[in-house]
């Protein structure tokens, strides 16, 4: 296994073809020109952009128009319908209050605001995914890293334990996509 190493702005400039592009924000605008020719890339990862795009559909869409052939895609975010908390203001069951109530009950609850953050379902993504053209596609419950785990509690590391085991067991898989932390 080779030990992962954080990509930054700067070492992605060092690494011949590799790009670093906020296509998000170009998609997202209805009168953008195309920052990239039609199939530009091997490879797009999204991470944790999707929940905070104004128009996430055009962002896979761009994704699509920009992949060759046979390159690949990768998104992460988190679940709107998650039975644990929202990621960005660890706030519990945001996800099932009313979008345009969202930012009042993380407010009345933690007394920070709750902007730009759109939290998606596993039914959405996938609705969207389609929409975008993908012909072959997969979604699945990610594994927490080692890292990620190391500052997790006690109990929380136990739970992800659990958590671990159950995404492995067919019924329970697609469980996790309704409700588990992240797509």
């Amino acid at each position: 296994m080779v030990p992962a190493r954080a990509l930054t702005s700067e070492s992605a400039r060092a690494m011949p073809g590799v790009y670093l592009a906020n296509i998000g924000a170009n998609a997202s605008h209805p009168y953008a020109s195309p920052l990239f020719p039609d199939g530009t890339f091997d490879a797009v990862v999204g991470l944790h952009v999707l929940e905070h795009a104004a128009d996430p559909q055009a962002i896979l869409s761009e994704t699509v128009r920009t992949l060759k052939a046979n390159g690949w895609c990768y998104f992460s975010t988190p679940n709107r319908f998650s039975i644990g908390p929202e990621p960005s203001v660890r706030v519990w069951g945001v996800g099932f209050v009313p979008r345009s109530f969202a930012s009042r009950y993380v407010r009345l609850l933690k007394g920070i605001p709750y902007r730009n953050i759109r939290l998606l379902s596993c039914f959405e993504v996938r609705r969207m995914v389609v929409r975008a053209g993908l012909r072959t596609w997969s979604m699945s419950p990610p594994r927490l890293a080692e890292c990620e785990q190391r500052t997790l509690s006690g109990p929380a590391r136990r739970i992800v334990r659990l958590y671990h085991l159950l995404r492995e067991v067919p019924i329970f898989r697609h469980l996790l996509l309704a409700a588990g932390p992240f797509l």
